[in-house]
């Protein structure tokens, strides 16, 4: 965030060890010492410490459940493939291989 202040008010600022200050001034070879005291500065950071941050990020939500193909798993199971060339397959994570094998053991028990 930036915030404008004046060219003392940057100074005293860097004196201070403040905050880190820019100053914005167009020089040409006409510009006098006037000018640049009255240049324009901005100060980078929190310009007010009564100011509260703004937090501008959204809650993190959860990726939707991809639905992954039951028999698919158990078939390519069957045939003798393992659970990490199935997941790649199939674009599911190794775990939701084996918890279908899983479950289709506990099933047929």
């Amino acid at each position: 965030m930036l915030k404008e202040i004046d060219l003392r008010g940057a100074l005293a600022r860097i004196r201070d060890g403040l905050d880190t200050v820019y100053v914005l001034v167009p020089v040409t070879k006409e510009t006098t010492i006037g000018e640049l005291l009255n240049a324009s500065a901005f100060v980078m950071g929190q310009a007010d410490k009564t100011e509260e941050p703004k937090h501008t990020t959204t809650p993190k939500q959860k990726p939707e459940k991809k639905n992954v193909d039951h028999g698919k798993i158990i078939a390519l199971h069957n045939a003798g493939w393992t659970a990490t060339a199935i997941a790649a397959e199939i674009g599911c994570s190794i775990p939701t291989v084996t918890s279908h094998i899983k479950a289709e053991k506990e099933k047929s028990e």
